[in-house]
């Protein structure tokens, strides 16, 4: 009899213990206390979806002089030389990666100021670019592969007469034409880098 008390007192702790609502109560517990420790991750999709709306909404409102619409690659489609080309739609610029790993940037748009540009980025070309003959060079070169862009013949006739004027990092064109489309080639040497740039632009 003393037994079956005890056995009775047993099976009553042991189903108070497993009561539902008890152990409803943990769940509930654990699973706040997993939620605040856990970080989820940001909805990136969100944020993305968010900047496109904006950048689509703010192309279509805006008062640009020149249409954002036609300002893509279809300039560089089709040149050889260029087919590596990786091409940022909002800033409207090609980035090309040349043979000796140094970099080629092609800029071609605008909104108020239509303008093109072409920006070697040299750090492994060891020519001596302080000599304005090899900054011609380059100049040259893609003026000629983007000859639907830049004023190729125009240019080379000004390198060809020696009509530059050049003052101090900077070489400015005697060509009416050049000149009213504000033509420029710049060059800044640094120890480790070396930029040259071929540009224009309209108002």
């Amino acid at each position: 009899m003393k037994y079956l008390l005890y056995i009775l007192i047993l099976v009553s702790i042991i189903s108070c213990s497993n009561n539902p609502q008890a152990k409803k109560l943990d769940k509930i517990k654990i699973a706040e206390q997993a939620s605040t420790d856990h970080q989820y991750p940001k909805n990136t999709d969100l944020k993305t979806d968010s900047i496109i709306e904006t950048t689509i909404e703010n192309e279509e409102n805006s008062d640009c002089i020149f249409d954002q619409t036609t300002q893509t690659d279809d300039f560089l489609k089709g040149i050889i030389e260029l087919d590596n080309y990786i091409w940022d739609s909002i800033s409207k610029t090609a980035t090309i990666i040349l043979e000796n790993k140094d970099t080629l940037l092609i800029t071609r748009g605008g909104c108020d100021h239509f303008g093109v540009s072409a920006e070697f980025r040299l750090r492994n070309d060891k020519t001596d670019y302080n000599d304005w003959n090899n900054v011609n060079k380059r100049v040259l070169w893609i003026s000629r592969i983007l000859e639907s862009e830049l004023s190729y013949y125009e240019i080379k006739n000004e390198i060809d007469s020696v009509t530059i004027i050049t003052q101090d990092d900077y070489a400015f064109f005697s060509n009416e034409y050049l000149q009213d489309n504000n033509y420029v080639i710049s060059r800044r040497i640094d120890e480790d880098l070396t930029v040259i740039s071929l540009s224009y632009y309209l108002n």
